[in-house]
């Protein structure tokens, strides 16, 4: 069984500007290793040997002193054309102005978080996001009042409906109010 919150050792290191990268001063032992890039709104991680956790990920044997290489990963950046857009009124129809909204991911396996903001009129957009399936939820405070509601209507993330984007769908009618 591995439980992925004790770990003995923990080491970190940045890739230089040919990708490469160096972990040095682990005494001997078995080792899993995780790499993680930023694209836009999300991360994508994978564990050595290209798996998306740490139940599949190859262990690696590291002797002191020794240099263990080819713990190599590879990432497939995903094209991001997605977009999510809609408005935010009060109970009188009226725009309501710098709401937070946030879009998360609905699946595991790509860790999409993005904000965007009411303008003026109560519309927002978030761009540039991955075709995939999301929970979108609006934030509103007045003084000490404080507002939470998921698309559609939902108190709680586990009633939200959950927003489809894909090659052929950009939703543009995620309303709150």
């Amino acid at each position: 069984k591995i439980d992925p919150w004790i770990f003995e050792e923990y080491r970190k290191a940045i890739t230089n500007e040919f990708g490469n990268y160096i972990i040095t001063g682990l005494p001997t032992g078995t080792y899993y290793v995780k790499a993680s890039s930023y694209q836009d709104w999300f991360m994508i991680s994978k564990w050595y040997d290209n798996a998306d956790s740490l139940r599949g990920a190859t262990p690696i044997d590291v002797m002191a002193g020794q240099e263990t290489s080819n713990i190599d990963f590879q990432f497939k950046y995903r094209e991001l054309k997605g977009s999510i857009s809609g408005r935010v009124i009060d109970i009188n129809d009226r725009p309501i102005t710098n709401a937070s909204i946030r879009i998360q991911s609905a699946r595991s396996g790509l860790d999409v978080w993005a904000y965007a903001n009411t303008d003026t009129e109560g519309y927002y957009k978030i761009e540039r996001i991955p075709t995939g399936s999301y929970y979108v939820s609006a934030e509103i405070s007045y003084g000490w009042m404080y507002y939470h509601r998921y698309w559609r209507n939902a108190e709680w993330i586990e009633d939200a409906d959950i927003v489809e984007v894909t090659e052929q769908s950009n939703p543009d009618d995620i309303n709150f109010k």
